[in-house]
């Protein structure tokens, strides 16, 4: 059974709380939600993107644009997923630093990159971030 067809079948005209994470375009927002006005009112849909044009399109109530973290938090996530630990040996700091700011705060960049550097040697960070 199709995401739309549970839904309207199973929520139409309920008061529901929907939250999609990770919206990609209108088609995909209304291939899963549909026509809105099959929730009852006080309903309220959630959603997440990257691309803001599937916001606008679809008229928003409100959108709301998450900051990045700020450089300490994300030097702590970055050093937690890439060496296990808040602190690199020297021979990485310059490296960090350059991650971090790559990254632009996005906890998930930090967590992906962080990750993907760890036990790797600076040649290889250098390779990577450069």
């Amino acid at each position: 059974m199709a995401a739309s067809s549970f839904i309207h079948g199973k929520l139409s005209r309920l008061k529901v709380l929907i939250v999609l994470d990770d919206v990609d375009s209108s088609k995909q927002l209304d291939d899963i939600v549909g026509p809105y006005d099959h929730f009852a009112p006080g309903s309220i849909i959630i959603v997440t993107t990257k691309n803001k044009q599937v916001l606008i399109e679809k008229e928003a109530d409100d959108i709301y644009k998450l900051a990045g973290l700020n450089h300490k938090e994300s030097l702590e996530l970055f050093n937690l997923h890439a060496f296990g630990n808040n602190s690199p040996s020297k021979d990485y700091e310059m490296l960090v630093n350059h991650a971090t700011r790559y990254a632009d705060g996005h906890p998930l960049a930090l967590k992906v990159l962080g990750s993907f550097l760890h036990s790797k040697s600076t040649d290889e960070w250098e390779k990577c971030i450069k």
